[in-house]
C-alpha cells in the first residue's frame, strides 16, 4: 500500500517538473552531460555516439531509417545494415537512461526531440549570425577543438560527414577570430593572433596575421622569429615555400619593427588577413587607381618628407574601399620627377584615375592640393584644398587623409554608377548591374528604387551567385521598408534581415553588406545591434562616411544625442558631396529637436526637406521643431509640405514607417506631442 502510494506521488511529483535536458559537446571529442547537474551520460559504442550526433545536429526532423543504416554502416546489405542499427537504439536506450524518451523511432524514422537536447555548435553558429564582438567572443569559448575529434566510425560515409563538418566550423571559428582581429590593436591583438594560428599552425594567412600583430607592435625580432616559424614549418609539413605575399609582408618591416603604410600591394594585405577569396573582390577596370608623389612646394626637407608620408597614407586607406584597386607604391613612385602624359601612367599601370597632388607649407601649415584626374577623358572630376597645423616635423593629419580618401572613393563610384553606358545593351556583367542599381537608389524616389530593382534582378538572373548583387538586393528592400513603400510589418522585417544576412554570408568583408545589415536592423528596432553591425563595417573600412553618417543617425535614435552630432558632423566633413549627406544633416536635426535646440533643428530640417522633398524625416523634424518653437506658420507649412509627399503619413504610422523607433520615451513622447501640436492628422 505505502509503495503503492509512494509511486503514484513520484509519479505527480515528476510531471509537474520541467522536463529533464541534455547538452552535447561535440567540439574537441564527444561528451553528454545532464544539463541541470553537469553529470556525465555516459555512451558506449563509437557509432552510438555517431548515433546520437547525426540526430541531435539535424534539429529535431525525421530521417529516414535506411539513410542512416547506410550512413553508419555503408559497407553491409540493407538487411544486416538494418539489424546493426536496431542494436545501436537498444544500447543507447540503455545508455541514456531517464534520458532515452529524447529517443523517438518508429518503423520507418528516426529523431531526437530538440527541446531536449543542446549542442554546442549553436553557438558557433548564432555568433557568426550576429553583429555584436562580445557575442562573437562568447561563441568562440565554445569551440575547445575539431569537431569530434578522435572519433572514426570506418564508414566512409559517415567519416566524410564529420570531416566536412569538422572543416565548417573550423572555418567558422577562424571566421570569428579574424573579425575580433581587426578590432583589437596592440598585446591583445598578439593574443588573438596567435589564438587563431593554434587552430591550424599550417594555415598560412595565420601565421601573416601574428606577425603584422606583432610589427604592428613594434616587435620586430619577434616578427622575424615567426616567419622563420611559419617557412620551415611550411616546408617540412608541405614541402612549399611562403607565398610572395608573405615574403613581401616580411621585407616590409622596418628596423623599428613597423609596417610601413606604402607596403599594401593592391589588395594583397586585406586578402591575407581576412581570409576570402580574391574572385570576391570583383575588381573593375574603371575603378582602379594610382597615387602619384605630391610635389612639395617649399625648399625645407620636412615638406619633401610630409609629401611623401601623405602619400603613403593615403595609399594605405585608399587599399581599405572594397570597390578599389590601388597600385603598389613602388610601382607609382618610379615616376618621381619625369615628364610622362597622364594617359600614358595609367596605361603603363593598368588604372583609369590618377591622384595627384602638391603641398605648399608657410611658417605654421601645410597646404594641400589634391586632384583626381580621369585619364579615359581627360578631365580633373574633383579637386579640394586642405590646410594642416604643422606639429613637429611630421604628423599624420589623420582627418586629411580621411577626408580624401572618402572623398576620392565617392567620386570614382560615383562616376562608375552614373558615368556609363545604356542598361539597354544587349551584355552587361552582372556587378555592373549591381552598382547601376546603386546609383539608381541616390535617387531616393520611388521610381528610383523601382529601377533598382529591376537592375538587380537582372544582375541575379545573369549570376545567382554574384555577391555584390545580393548585397544591393538587401540595400533595395530595405530602402523601400524605409520609405514606407511596403508594409513595415515584422514579416517584411524579417524578409529584410534574412537578405542581410545572406549578403554578409557571401561576402563577410564587404564593409557595405554590414552597413545594409546596421540599415535592416535599425528599421527592426534593434538599434544597438546596428551600431554594432556600423562598428563591424569600419573596422574593414573606417573612412567609410556612409557608415559612420548612419551610425550618428542611430546614436541620435538611442537618445545619445551630443555623440550622434559629433558624428554626424565629422561624416559631413569628412565628404560633404556625398549623394546622400543631406540624411546627415537632417541627422543632426533630429538631434538638436531632442536636445531642446528647437530653432537650430528648425532651420536645417526645413533646408533638407525643401532641397530633398522624398525624404519625409526631414519634414517630420521640420514640423516638430516648428511647433516646439510656437511658429504656426512653420508647422502648418511643414504639415503642408507631408501631406504633398506622403499623402499615407499620420500619428499613428510615424514610428516605425517613416521615422525610427526612439528608444527613450521621453524622447518619442516629445515628438508625438509636437507632431499632434503641429496639426499632423491622427
Amino acid at each position: 500500500m505505502y509503495s503503492w502510494l509512494h509511486d503514484i506521488a513520484g509519479l505527480v511529483e515528476q510531471m509537474g517538473r520541467e522536463p529533464r535536458t541534455l547538452h552535447l559537446e561535440t567540439l574537441g571529442g564527444f561528451r553528454l552531460r545532464d544539463a541541470a547537474s553537469g553529470n556525465e551520460v555516459t555512451v558506449v559504442g563509437r557509432k552510438a555516439q555517431a548515433l546520437l550526433t547525426f540526430l541531435a545536429l539535424h534539429n529535431g526532423q525525421r530521417l529516414p531509417r535506411e539513410r542512416i543504416a547506410a550512413l553508419l554502416w555503408g559497407d553491409m546489405d540493407d538487411a544486416h545494415a538494418r539489424g546493426n542499427l536496431r542494436l545501436c537504439l537498444h544500447g543507447l536506450r540503455r545508455n541514456l537512461g531517464d534520458f532515452a524518451d529524447i529517443l523517438h523511432a518508429d518503423r520507418n524514422e528516426l529523431r531526437l526531440d530538440a527541446t531536449r537536447i543542446s549542442v554546442d555548435v549553436v553557438a558557433i553558429r548564432r555568433g557568426q549570425e550576429g553583429h555584436n564582438p562580445a557575442d562573437w567572443d562568447q561563441s568562440l569559448s565554445r569551440y575547445r577543438g575539431p569537431f569530434l575529434d578522435g572519433l572514426t566510425t570506418h564508414s566512409s560515409e559517415f567519416d566524410d560527414w564529420v570531416r566536412e563538418t569538422r572543416e565548417h566550423f573550423l572555418g567558422a571559428a577562424i571566421d570569428l577570430h579574424n573579425r575580433l582581429l581587426r578590432l583589437e590593436t596592440g598585446e591583445a591583438r598578439i593574443r588573438r593572433a596567435r589564438q587563431l594560428l593554434d587552430l591550424d599552425r599550417l594555415r598560412e594567412n595565420s601565421h601573416a596575421a601574428l606577425i603584422q600583430a606583432l610589427a604592428a607592435h613594434g616587435e620586430r625580432e619577434a616578427a622575424l622569429r615567426q616567419y622563420q616559424l611559419c617557412r620551415d614549418l611550411l616546408k617540412s609539413e608541405l614541402d612549399v615555400e611562403p607565398s610572395e605575399d608573405l615574403n613581401r609582408l616580411i621585407d616590409s618591416i622596418g628596423d623599428n619593427g613597423n609596417l610601413p603604410a606604402c607596403w599594401l600591394v593592391g589588395r594583397s594585405l586585406l586578402e591575407m588577413s581576412a581570409n576570402f577569396p580574391a574572385t570576391e573582390w570583383n575588381i573593375n577596370p574603371d575603378t582602379a587607381i594610382a597615387v602619384m608623389p605630391f610635389e612639395s612646394f617649399a625648399k625645407e626637407d620636412a615638406t619633401a618628407i610630409f609629401a611623401n608620408v601623405l602619400a603613403d597614407q593615403l595609399i594605405s586607406a585608399l587599399s581599405r574601399c572594397r570597390e578599389l584597386y590601388v597600385v603598389a607604391r613602388v610601382l607609382s613612385a618610379a615616376y618621381i620627377g619625369g615628364s610622362t602624359r597622364n594617359d600614358t601612367i595609367a596605361r603603363e599601370l593598368g588604372v583609369r584615375y590618377l591622384l595627384t597632388g602638391s603641398v605648399h607649407a608657410n611658417a605654421h601649415t601645410f597646404l594641400i592640393i589634391a586632384q583626381l584626374v580621369d585619364t579615359v577623358s581627360r578631365t580633373c572630376i574633383w579637386s579640394e584644398k586642405f590646410s594642416c597645423y604643422q606639429a613637429g616635423t611630421i604628423a599624420p593629419y589623420n582627418e586629411t587623409v580621411r577626408s580624401i580618401t572618402t572623398c576620392v572613393d565617392t567620386q570614382i563610384k560615383l562616376a562608375a554608377w552614373r558615368g556609363k553606358r545604356s542598361d539597354k545593351q544587349e551584355h552587361i556583367e552582372p556587378t555592373e548591374l549591381a552598382r547601376r542599381a546603386v546609383g539608381r537608389l541616390y535617387d531616393m524616389t520611388s521610381q528610383g528604387n523601382a529601377d533598382a530593382e529591376k537592375l538587380v534582378e537582372r544582375a541575379l538572373f545573369e549570376d545567382p551567385d554574384c555577391a555584390m548583387a545580393h548585397r544591393v538586393r538587401g540595400t533595395v528592400f530595405v530602402s523601400r521598408l524605409a520609405a514606407n513603400e511596403i508594409p513595415h510589418d515584422a514579416i517584411s522585417v524579417e524578409k529584410a534581415l534574412n537578405l542581410c544576412r545572406y549578403a554578409i554570408e557571401l561576402a563577410p568583408y564587404d564593409e557595405c553588406a554590414h552597413w545594409t545589415m546596421a540599415f535592416a536592423l535599425a528599421e527592426a528596432g534593434r538599434l544597438e545591434e546596428a551600431l554594432y553591425a556600423c562598428d563591424a563595417g569600419m573596422s574593414l573600412n573606417p573612412n567609410n562616411s556612409l557608415l559612420l553618417g548612419d551610425k550618428g543617425d542611430y546614436l541620435g535614435a538611442l537618445g545619445r544625442t551630443k555623440e550622434a552630432i559629433e558624428t554626424c558632423s565629422l561624416a559631413l566633413q569628412l565628404d560633404p558631396r556625398y549623394p546622400v549627406s543631406y540624411w546627415w544633416e537632417n541627422s543632426i536635426a533630429s538631434a538638436r529637436f531632442l536636445r531642446g535646440e528647437h530653432a537650430e533643428a528648425l532651420s536645417v530640417a526645413k533646408a533638407v526637406a525643401l532641397k530633398k522633398p522624398t525624404h519625409v524625416r526631414a519634414g517630420i523634424v521640420w514640423a516638430a521643431s516648428a511647433a516646439a518653437s510656437r511658429n504656426a506658420k512653420e508647422a502648418k507649412q511643414a504639415v503642408q509640405h507631408l501631406a504633398a509627399v506622403a499623402p499615407d503619413l499620420s500619428l499613428s504610422n510615424v514610428m516605425p514607417d517613416y521615422a525610427l523607433a526612439l528608444c527613450e520615451p521621453k524622447d518619442a513622447h516629445k515628438l508625438m506631442d509636437c507632431l499632434a501640436l503641429a496639426g499632423l492628422k491622427a
